[in-house]
């Protein structure tokens, strides 16, 4: 195992101590459920019903050495990993960015992500709904790579998981809900020649 699988594993365990759903999302749950591409962070998405458990999860990664990086509030913290061969590796922790990170913490599968460390994994159609909304982006031409890739492994189900999270998406307030519709009906019409 390297430095890098190491801390992950790390991150895992000390995600799995505090009793919350989580879930991997980003580059590594995309490389878990698509295709590999390269990540300079780890983004994880927690189940909190509101701003006192949030602060809850940060205080308790405070506790086990993680450092602050940066803050934004009841939507996401990030994190420097702590001390060791990994320092320096970002954690993002997503609290209510997109509005759906319960659901996608409690969808989740524990499913291999590198040989011998199975993790809690955002399902195929709650990170094509992810990539949908972070393709809106400006600078975010990897999330259109990463949902093609997702797409073209997806199935009906999967998809149906997708419309239903856009849908959350929209009536939460996070995006708009047909804006997000036509990005992925984009990538649906290309399906075919992925």
């Amino acid at each position: 195992m390297n430095t890098f699988e190491a801390a992950l594993s790390d991150v895992g365990r000390n995600f799995d101590a505090l009793g919350r759903p989580w879930a991997l999302v980003g580059a590594l749950a995309v490389a878990a459920r698509a295709e590999a591409r390269a990540t300079l962070d780890v983004d994880v998405a927690v189940a909190v019903e509101d701003q006192g458990q949030a602060s809850e999860v940060v205080a308790s990664l405070r506790g086990m050495g993680y450092r602050w990086h940066s803050d934004f509030g009841s939507l996401m913290t990030s994190f420097l990993v702590p001390e060791g061969p990994e320092a320096g590796l970002r954690l993002d922790v997503l609290f209510s960015l997109t509005g759906i990170e319960a659901e996608v913490a409690k969808r989740a599968e524990r499913i291999e992500v590198i040989p011998g460390l199975e993790l809690p994994v955002a399902s195929l159609g709650d990170l094509i709904a992810l990539k949908v909304l972070g393709a809106g982006e400006p600078g975010r031409e990897h999330d259109w790579r990463d949902l093609r890739a997702l797409v073209a492994r997806s199935s009906q189900e999967d998809l149906i998981i997708a419309h239903a999270a856009i849908a959350l998406i929209g009536t939460r307030g996070h995006a708009s809900a047909n804006e997000l519709e036509a990005r992925l009906a984009t990538v649906l019409e290309g399906r075919e020649s992925i």
